[in-house]
């Protein structure tokens, strides 16, 4: 649990895991964890990734940590 400015988090959310369809921009805004390339549909971890990754691990309960290490691997 997180405690911050008299906040109790316990939990954290991504908006998008990958580059997505937006109804008002189509394709062209890319906010996701991962960038697709739209003609390969390769997808590459982003910075944002990485550091989604490092904060997990870093403020995670104890007892989780191995569990999220098996799923974070890039």
């Amino acid at each position: 649990m997180i405690y911050r400015k008299g906040a109790n988090v316990r939990g954290y959310f991504i908006w998008s895991l990958m580059d997505n369809f937006e109804w008002a921009d189509g394709y062209d805004t890319r906010f996701g964890l991962f960038y697709v390339d739209r003609s390969t549909l390769e997808r590459t971890p982003k910075l944002s990734a990485r550091w989604f990754t490092s904060f997990l691990a870093n403020h995670t309960s104890h007892s989780h940590q191995q569990e999220l290490s098996e799923y974070t691997q890039m």
